[in-house]
């Protein structure tokens, strides 16, 4: 598994080896509600991201800035999701 960290998110890619060749097998990106930028998420698009993990948190505007993310990226599976630790202490 390889990782990569943006500003605003963290890719993580599955790959296997067959017979010295290299697959990717599953890619994960993983956004922050911090946002990207629009060159950003292009080029996520380019890596063929399978699931995204879209933040539906922190923003009164979220879910159109959600949707503006997954119609770039364009991944197979978007999984909507929300954490903080707002009760931590």
């Amino acid at each position: 598994m390889r990782g990569l960290a943006g500003k605003a998110a963290k890719l993580f890619t599955l790959y296997e080896e067959r017979e010295n060749i290299i697959l990717k097998l599953l890619a994960f990106l993983k956004m922050s509600s911090a946002g990207a930028t629009e060159k950003e998420l292009l080029e996520y698009r380019k890596l063929e991201i399978d699931y995204f993990l879209a933040p539906l948190q922190g923003h009164s505007s979220i879910q159109e800035i959600a949707a503006k993310q997954t119609a770039i990226i364009q991944p197979k599976v978007v999984i909507p999701h929300h954490h903080d630790d707002f009760f931590r202490h």
